[in-house]
């Protein structure tokens, strides 16, 4: 057997460490590329649905010659009426414009569930009437921006917002302990709004009609 070398099969201890150590890296490059991807996915699908709302908004518009009230409400349609919480959620409110677009979006089953003579709950859950109050807690994924972590099985989540309008000064502020809260009436969507597209002085494509959000007080 002198002058004869043995082989051996396997590798060392240091030749796994190195392939380790080699895999980890990749990971650590591959990861940030494949969560990046997801997000460019998530994202385009929220602009997707951005887009699908707005031409829901034209098509509603042509049909019924006026664009959907930001919410339908009881209560006088005067700024100053609406500004505070008073009031009864589930007997002053009823139909929000997400609720009146639904047949626009192809979802006219969804929108047949609901009654909409009857209340709604408004601003915060306050028990409504059936079948309102069962369907407003149902999920509708046409609202959901997948981008938001709220966004899931179980949870009404909405991430797209009517635009009251805006200004340097609100039409009317919220009464004390809703100090911050302030309301617009000079936009497309507020409290028993009938907007055409004739009163946007500005033109359609140069105003803002629903924003993304993942702020929802409910």
């Amino acid at each position: 057997m002198r002058g004869k070398r043995l082989w051996r099969n396997g590798m060392t201890l240091l030749e796994v460490v190195v392939a380790i150590a080699i895999i980890g890296i990749l990971m650590a490059l591959l990861l940030p590329a494949v969560q990046y991807a997801r997000e460019v996915a998530r994202r385009a699908t929220c602009g997707s649905k951005l887009r699908q709302i707005g031409l829901a908004l034209h098509s509603y518009e042509a049909a019924l010659r006026t664009y959907p009230s930001g919410a339908i409400t009881s209560r006088d349609s005067s700024p100053t009426s609406n500004c505070a919480v008073g009031g009864n959620a589930n007997q002053d409110s009823f139909a929000p414009w997400t609720v009146l677009l639904l047949p626009h979006l192809e979802d006219d089953a969804r929108h047949q569930n609901f009654r909409c003579e009857r209340a709604f709950f408004g601003l915060y859950h306050a028990m409504a009437p059936a079948p309102n109050d069962a369907e407003q807690l149902r999920r509708c994924s046409i609202w959901e921006c997948p981008s938001d972590p709220n966004s899931g099985i179980g949870n009404a989540n909405c991430n797209y917002f009517g635009v009251q309008g805006g200004g340097n000064v609100p039409s009317c502020g919220g009464s004390s302990g809703y100090a911050g809260r302030v309301f617009f009436y000079n936009g497309i969507f507020h409290n028993n709004s009938r907007i055409t597209a004739a009163d946007i002085a500005d033109g359609t494509s140069n105003t803002m009609a629903v924003g993304e959000s993942r702020y929802l007080q409910l």
